[in-house]
């Protein structure tokens, strides 16, 4: 895939999870618009798939992982949930 952990971090920084708009999605939905989401980045990115494989047992990979998310899905969350800091 990758061959070394450094070249997984590299291309992890550069991963994207591209979420829709979520303020356009009715909030009884936005969960199941981030789940297929995520489904169809796990079934599509095997660079989502080995970061997550390798959080497991990896700290590195896990601040990335943490990264990742804390940039990417925290503010579309924090977009649709304003009563929820």
């Amino acid at each position: 895939y990758f061959g070394s952990k450094q070249e997984l971090f590299a291309e992890a920084a550069e991963f994207r999870i591209d979420l829709p708009d979520l303020t356009a999605v009715d909030p009884d939905d936005v969960a199941d618009v981030l789940l297929s989401r995520f489904f169809a980045v796990w079934a599509l990115d095997t660079t989502f798939v080995a970061l997550l494989r390798a959080a497991m047992t990896s700290e590195s990979a896990a601040d990335t992982m943490r990264r990742v998310f804390a940039a990417q899905v925290a503010p579309a969350l924090a977009a649709v949930t304003p009563d929820h800091p």
